[in-house]
């Protein structure tokens, strides 16, 4: 079960983080769009458009992991299946309900690191974007 294991997580990791990679470079793109509005209103030197986009990072990184990981699950068992590999596994003894729970922890660190972001970060991060623009805003005026 532990091969069958790491065989099907690896199946999954491949596809995870290639989808990853995709959306988190289109949604900085978005970020980077949306910080540029701000510096209409607001100069602001490079430091400081680094440190916003790092407030803005985890809000972002909370929608793109659960989109990321439900799309890689779904393609890496169809891949494993169109190539017939499910099959093999049925075949030697392995019921789908051990493939499900061999998936169970995976889905329970995923959850903890969104439940991390949008318990703990979510919040505080918003209040500093607000009270850095705040800050911004009287140093140019």
């Amino acid at each position: 079960m532990r091969i069958a294991k790491g065989y099907m997580l690896n199946a999954i990791a491949q596809v995870f983080f290639s989808f990853f990679l995709v959306l988190f470079f289109i949604a900085s793109i978005v970020m980077l769009i949306s910080i540029a509005t701000v510096t209409l209103v607001v100069k602001l030197s490079a430091l400081d458009l680094l440190q916003l986009y790092i407030y803005l990072l985890p809000g972002t990184i909370f929608f793109i992991i659960p989109i990321t990981f439900f799309g890689a699950c779904v393609i890496g068992l169809a891949r494993l299946s169109y190539d017939h590999e499910l099959l093999v596994f049925f075949s030697l003894g392995i019921a789908p309900k051990q493939l499900v729970k061999a998936l169970l922890p995976l889905c329970v660190v995923v959850s903890a690191i969104l439940l991390v972001f949008s318990l703990i970060w979510s919040r505080p991060l918003r209040a500093l974007i607000i009270l850095f623009c705040g800050i911004k805003k009287s140093v140019w005026m």
